[in-house]
């Protein structure tokens, strides 16, 4: 924890978020203490700030037209979905930063998964921890949906 803190000092105001806040608190905590690769940790951390960041903003229609976008994206081919990663460092990117935050961490997320870093399982965290808030889903019901799956797939769905 006191090296995430240290790392993100110049971060702003909004880096005193990874003290304040119990999920992003718990991840660094849960993932750094316990000797998770770093790869998963950083992924979970990611995934507490970007959900706590768009359960902040109180713009329903945006979070909406966001989801909308994002979804349309998310079936486009990876050489497509890339295209977003080139114009955001060539300075050509016109579209609304929430979109742009959350294709970039699903972006490196997918390489992270490919790579092998990560597994299929933190991979859905980190897309829940997007799709859900823009959704307006509350942390508790998603969290209780990924453990419902989790056993189905252990198990087989419930009779």
């Amino acid at each position: 924890m006191a090296q995430i803190m240290m790392m993100t000092l110049m971060v702003g105001p909004e880096g005193k978020i990874l003290e304040k806040h119990i999920g992003i608190r718990d991840a660094i905590r849960k993932n750094f203490d316990e000797g998770t690769p770093p790869a998963v940790a950083a992924t979970h951390v990611a995934a507490a700030l970007m959900s706590y960041a768009i359960e902040q903003d109180d713009d329903t229609v945006r979070k909406q037209i966001v989801e909308q976008l994002l979804a349309q994206w998310s079936v486009l081919g990876p050489a497509e979905q890339r295209e977003i990663s080139r114009q955001l460092t060539g300075g050509t990117l016109n579209q609304d930063m929430l979109l742009t935050r959350c294709q970039w961490l699903l972006i490196r997320g997918q390489d992270l998964l490919m790579e092998e870093k990560i597994e299929l399982h933190d991979f859905r965290i980190l897309k829940d921890s997007i799709y859900g808030p823009l959704k307006g889903e509350p942390s508790n019901t998603r969290m209780l949906d990924r453990v419902d799956e989790a056993l189905d797939a252990a198990f087989g769905p419930r009779v």
